[in-house]
C-alpha cells in the first residue's frame, strides 16, 4: 500500500437506513418505483470504492479482499455488476422486480 485510506460509498435514489458499529456497517432500504431517472434507478444500489489495485475479481464473491482489509458482505440481492475505472471500483446490485426489501451488511473479516 502507498498509504492511501480506502473508502465506501453508496449511491442510491432512495432513503436507506445505515447502522454504523465498530467493525460493521448494516444498510436497509425499501425498493419504490420502478422509473428510470437521471440519477439512477430505484432497483440498483451502487458502491464507489476507493481501492487502489483492486481488479473486479476482488469484488465478486463474499468477502473483499482490498488492501490491507479483509470486508465481508452479506446481502439479499443476488445480481451484482463490477466495473474497475481507475482505482475505484464500481459495484451495482440489482435488486430483482419482486423485492420490496434489500439489506446489505458489512463486517470486517
Amino acid at each position: 500500500s502507498d498509504g492511501e485510506t480506502g473508502w465506501l460509498a453508496l449511491r442510491h435514489i432512495g432513503q436507506v437506513a445505515a447502522k454504523a458499529e465498530v467493525g460493521r456497517l448494516s444498510i436497509e432500504a425499501e425498493v419504490r418505483g420502478e422509473q428510470q431517472t437521471e440519477i439512477g434507478h430505484p432497483r440498483e444500489f451502487v458502491f464507489e470504492i476507493f481501492s487502489p489495485g483492486a481488479d473486479a475479481a476482488v469484488f465478486e464473491g463474499d468477502v473483499w479482499r482490498l488492501d490491507g482489509l479483509d470486508i465481508e458482505i452479506e446481502t439479499d440481492i443476488a445480481q451484482r455488476a463490477v466495473e474497475i475505472t481507475g482505482s475505484t471500483a464500481i459495484v451495482t446490485f440489482t435488486a430483482a422486480s419482486d423485492q420490496s426489501h434489500v439489506r446489505f451488511n458489512f463486517s470486517i473479516a
